[in-house]
């Protein structure tokens, strides 16, 4: 990278980099209080509820069969879910719990619970429709692009823009020669067919991009609305509904939505959706506001469809939709004595598409950018999560102490166009050391092959401490310096969790990352989102980018992924929570990097009172679920 000694990415209590053989001090962190668990008596007999969802994050709307399980065994029963889709088990001991769930026409749904401390307990399972697309899918693998091939396709945006759709194809075959596997390609010709109305082919093309990038937004999109033109509805609701969850921010995929939901006589999730695309544009903010109040009417709800047609004439009065709300608004009288709504066409939101233009993204997307959906009903208690979370971060810091695996380290520089470079990787041997030089402070190191190993790395830059984020920023010790917001209910890999955001007080110095550059440490403030289970208060996943630009580095991006889940050690009949891999793309001194660290075959250590480790007690199993 420089020309002369190493760049080193390192961390005690989170992630710091230093660079050109200059060692930082060890961050350390004021141990605030014992780790505590999150609840109260296991002992407290209490009621479990296990509230049933959509992948959309509302209640079931059909029965679904509830079975709960103790993980020590001994315990089996069966519920049915009632009311506002929720299953009641009462009188039950606090403690670990399996649950498993079945619906007609859903995958068979199972959750892990840690259920303490409060009398009424509410476990969250989402159902996920067979053959349906996963909602939230891995970071799409990014195709190379050759200059020649960025020629190509550029040519065949502009020829489908001047409607030359010969010519367009002509480039794209050209285009696909040089990559077939291209998803952007694909959707190009998808988008070519779907402008001359040749919808069968371009179905074709577009599921072909799902199977190559699952989460490929403007595909989604697009192909929602090509079933809807083939009156398709509830499969177009299926595609949609996965953008939306996908990125919430998505204006034309809740307009398209809610029309699905009107068609498919869902009249509440069709006012939802219309608004919330009324809300994000205001382009849409009157068409939005005419198809929610022709739902209300829909319903048979005349006072509150009075009121949207009133509005609408109000805040909207050159409209083109005008005229049909004053005509409906006069005919709401003899409506409520018909006792039925009238014949009315939904407003127009499909038009002939345009292909979006293809972005060549080197790295994710910055977590303010994308802001997946959560569920409209339920409440979440930010300091409640935070302090649960919190909890169970202590624990995980113990855990770290007793744990070693086999870490792979992969290098690549990433060119102007986006394409990754060879990859350079090397395996260590690892563990995690947490000192505790005071009572009331610690801090995180990392061994690879039994040092520091900063030589050791693939390249001269070294990403350390990547696995620790999640545990630093909750832990007690450096929660007060960040912002947290709990969003709501969402979602990761299909499972529920909290959605919460974060960012780094301003005028409070980064205690958990810094860079050191040339013998100078710069502190590097985050924010990002992190997704908790609202059945264990476990990190499922973590995102992380900056804050603020760093101009003495050129750091002009910095996005850092990390993985969680549950390792089972079988022999001792053990499960612990931990990292399972992180993923960092930064651009730092004008070049764009791509650092992957993979934790596998996990090992246990015993650990006696003076913190010495022993050999290990068994070999691990392999984790049944990388992604719980």
């Amino acid at each position: 990278m420089g020309p002369t000694g190493r760049s080193i990415y390192r961390t005690y209590c989170g992630i710091s980099l230093f660079s050109f053989l200059i060692a930082a001090l060890p961050l350390m962190g004021q141990v605030r209080g014992g780790a505590q668990a999150p609840g109260g008596d296991p002992e407290q007999f209490l009621t479990l509820l296990v509230s049933v969802r959509e992948q959309n994050g509302l209640p079931l709307s059909q029965q679904a069969i509830v079975h709960l399980s103790s993980n020590l065994g001994g315990l089996s029963n069966i519920e049915v879910t009632r009311d506002a889709a929720t299953a009641s088990f009462q009188n039950v001991k606090g403690g670990d719990y399996l649950i498993d769930v079945e619906s007609a026409g859903y995958k068979t749904a199972h959750e892990r619970a840690a259920v303490f401390g409060v009398s009424t307990y509410t476990v969250y399972v989402y159902m996920k429709p067979e053959g349906v697309p996963e909602s939230i899918a891995p970071v799409d693998p990014q195709p190379v692009l050759t200059p020649k091939l960025q020629k190509e396709m550029d040519r065949a945006v502009t020829a489908i823009r001047e409607k030359k759709y010969a010519e367009a194809r002509k480039y794209l075959q050209a285009a696909s020669k040089l990559a077939p596997s291209n998803p952007d390609i694909e959707y190009l010709m998808g988008m070519v067919d779907y402008t001359e109305h040749i919808l069968e082919s371009a179905r074709a093309h577009f599921e072909k991009v799902l199977g190559l990038a699952p989460g490929h937004e403007r595909t989604l999109v697009s192909l929602g609305q090509l079933q809807m033109e083939m009156k398709d509805y509830k499969r177009s609701a299926g595609y949609l509904e996965t953008a939306v969850l996908n990125n919430n921010k998505n204006s034309q995929a809740h307009l398209l939505l809610s029309v699905c939901y009107m068609n498919l006589a869902n009249y509440s999730k069709a006012r939802t959706e219309a608004l919330a695309a009324a809300d994000l544009d205001k382009n849409k903010a009157a068409i939005g506001h005419m198809i929610a109040a022709k739902s209300f009417l829909m319903e048979n709800n005349f006072d509150k469809a009075s009121k949207g047609f009133a509005e609408y004439l109000k805040d909207y009065p050159n409209e083109k939709g005008a005229a049909e709300a004053k005509r409906l608004l006069e005919q709401i009288g003899t409506l409520r004595t018909a006792g039925a709504p009238p014949q009315s066409e939904l407003p127009s939101v499909i038009h002939s598409p345009e292909p979006a233009p293809i972005e060549r993204p080197w790295a994710p997307a910055d977590t303010d950018d994308r802001i997946p959906a959560v569920a409209p009903d339920v409440a979440c208690s930010t300091a409640d999560v935070v302090r649960r979370v919190g909890a169970r971060a202590q624990k995980a810091l113990a855990d770290f102490e007793r744990i070693g695996a086999t870490e792979k380290i992969e290098h690549q520089e990433i060119d102007a166009l986006g394409n990754p470079g060879p990859v350079k990787s090397r395996d260590f041997s690892y563990v995690i050391l947490v000192q505790h030089p005071t009572p009331d402070s610690y801090y995180v190191d990392e061994r690879r092959d039994g040092s520091e190993a900063y030589f050791s790395f693939p390249t001269a830059l070294a990403t350390r401490g990547l696995v620790s984020l999640g545990v630093n920023i909750f832990h007690p010790a450096f929660s007060p310096d960040f912002l947290f917001s709990c969003e709501g209910l969402g979602r990761w890999a299909g499972h529920p969790a909290w959605q919460i955001r974060f960012e780094q007080r301003e005028g409070v110095p980064s205690k958990i990352r810094d860079w050191s550059y040339l013998g100078k440490t710069i502190a590097v403030p985050l924010k990002g989102r992190v997704w908790v289970s609202p059945n264990t208060f476990d990190i499922i996943h973590l995102e992380t980018d900056l804050r603020d630009q760093v101009k003495e580095l050129q750091l002009t991006k910095e996005h850092l992924a990390i993985d969680y889940g549950p390792i089972d050690f079988k022999q001792v009949k053990e499960q612990l929570w931990l990292p399972q891999g992180a993923e960092m793309y930064f651009s730092f001194l004008g070049k764009r990097y791509h650092h992957k660290h993979t934790l596998s075959d996990y090992v246990l250590f015993s650990v006696d009172e003076k913190s010495k480790i022993s050999r290990p007690q068994v070999a691990p199993a392999k984790p049944l679920d990388s992604q719980p």
